[in-house]
């Protein structure tokens, strides 16, 4: 997730851990929080339509949630993302 204002007055290669997300400019989002679940609807696609058809994996490293729960809302937004791809097959 990009917060532009940070962006702004610290740059956007600000070094230190992204562990505060009241705080940093970026931070690491849980799938479908930080870029619409039509951004990853769209690199899942494109993706699969390269040959993958294999495991996806989720990395949390989301600071606003601890682990289950992060993992637990990118799932969600995971699933929300693949749903067009199954209806469309």
């Amino acid at each position: 997730m990009l917060n532009q204002d940070r962006i702004r007055r610290n740059g956007m290669l600000h070094f230190a851990p992204p562990s505060n997300a009241a705080e940093a400019p970026w931070h690491f989002a849980a799938v479908g929080e930080g870029r619409d679940v039509s951004v990853w609807t769209k690199l899942l696609s494109a993706v699969r339509k390269a040959g993958y058809d294999d495991v996806i994996s989720i990395e949390h490293e989301d600071p606003r949630y601890d682990g289950p729960e992060g993992s637990r809302r990118s799932l969600t937004g995971l699933q929300r993302a693949l749903a067009p791809m199954k209806e469309a097959a």
